[in-house]
């Protein structure tokens, strides 16, 4: 079991310029655009795995239309570990195992989001 840290994300993330006194919809249109790239810039692979963490900014809809985008849904997080006590050590790591991974992608997950309201 080899346990992980969550990356900083938001270090890995472009800055996006500021909006400066009244939005108007170029600069609104701007910011949605680079936050756009940042969110693709990160790999995942979720979402068809070729548009990065894109489909955290889009709705469904619009993300489904690009070409590569394959349908996301919003990982949760998987709750606390219970293994049998009858399973085998082989299933008992089998279990750890996927668990860990659905808490690493619902981490993934999270931390992508933040960085990027930041």
């Amino acid at each position: 079991m080899v346990k992980t840290e969550t990356p900083n994300y938001k270090e890995r993330l472009s800055d996006v310029d500021r909006i400066v006194g009244e939005p108007t919809y170029t600069t609104l249109r701007r910011l949605e655009k680079e936050i756009r790239r940042n969110a693709g810039s990160i790999p995942s692979t979720e979402g068809g795995g070729e548009l990065g963490h894109t489909f955290l900014v889009l709705d469904d809809e619009t993300f489904q239309v690009l070409p590569g985008a394959v349908a996301w849904q919003r990982p949760t997080h998987p709750g606390t570990l219970q293994i049998p006590v009858n399973a085998t050590a082989a299933q008992a790591t089998a279990q750890r195992d996927a668990h860990e991974e659905s808490i690493r992608v619902f981490n993934e997950a999270i931390g992508m989001e933040q960085a990027l309201k930041q």
